[in-house]
């Protein structure tokens, strides 16, 4: 969330100088009442007017607004909801809010809403809406905040976030003796190996993060291996065999949007069985 702010005294507030010389030389009242009426003559901007009233300066008008984007943190879904709001807060005249949504088109819409307050500020508020798909995920829009309190239009980006959990998960092959764990995820998958039933052995295996490397070719790789892919959202599996003689590796993987209810000794057989092997060569 971004944030600004456009001027130097608070919306709507009051510096007062206390003058009642008692406490203090008269003289040294008068010159702490010139300083505060020159430090708020300097930090107003100059689109901000004073009216001094007695011992007090008083911001009247063009009072700029706090500016901000917040995300509404949507998931993956089919239906209508908030991506953002941006909002112009606090100003004096009311702000204009307005998004540029450029190619999403009718696909977001968007809705403004003011709420005037007793100090004569307002707050504007513009949402915007639409359907959580992966296919909007990443889009950049832009909200646009203009009006008689600011010198210039200010324009903050956006990058609408839809939040998933990883999609599904293939294991592919970077070489002959190394594997990589792929899926589409956001926030991104963190990745992780596991051999089912057994330890990973360091001498024979390198995990660096999604990939997964064969350093020996031995009987001892045997195995149903998993890689496990992850986020704040949920996670996924995909699975690869692995079978070992005389020093050629032999290598099967399936991928499974759920883990499959299938044990170790069946998955081998039916890899085994059905051919589906790929030759990994031999070191």
């Amino acid at each position: 969330m971004r944030r600004k702010r456009g001027g130097w005294l608070d919306r709507g507030s009051q510096m007062t100088a206390h003058l009642t010389g008692r406490s203090m030389p008269r003289y040294f009242s008068l010159i702490t009442c010139r300083l505060l009426l020159i430090s708020a003559l300097l930090f107003t901007r100059e689109a901000d007017a004073l009216q001094v009233i007695g011992g007090s300066v008083t911001a009247i008008q063009g009072v700029p607004p706090f500016t901000s984007v917040m995300d509404n943190l949507p998931t993956l879904g089919t239906e209508e909801v908030l991506f953002a709001t941006c909002t112009a807060a606090g100003s004096k005249p009311p702000a204009e809010v307005r998004w540029l949504t450029g190619a999403l088109g009718d696909k977001v819409r968007t809705t403004t809403n003011s709420t005037q307050y007793d100090n004569g500020t307002t707050t504007t508020v513009s949402s915007l809406f639409g359907v959580p798909t992966r296919k909007i995920n990443g889009h950049q829009v832009q909200c646009v905040i203009s009006g008689d309190s600011l010198s210039t239009e200010e324009t903050l980006a956006f990058t609408i976030q839809v939040y998933f959990s990883p999609i599904e998960v293939k294991i592919s092959a970077i070489s002959e003796d190394s594997f990589e764990c792929v899926t589409e995820a956001n926030p991104n998958a963190k990745f992780t190996w596991i051999r089912s039933g057994q330890y990973l052995l360091e001498s024979a295996v390198k995990v660096e993060g999604a990939n997964l490397q064969l350093l020996s070719l031995t009987s001892d790789l045997n195995g149903l291996y998993q890689c496990e892919a992850s986020n704040a959202y949920g996670s996924k599996h995909g699975q690869l065999y692995m079978h070992v003689t005389s020093g050629t590796c032999r290598v099967a993987w399936a991928l499974f949007l759920v883990l499959l209810s299938l044990n170790v000794g069946a998955a081998a057989w039916y890899f085994y069985k059905s051919g589906r092997f790929q030759s990994c060569g031999s070191k």
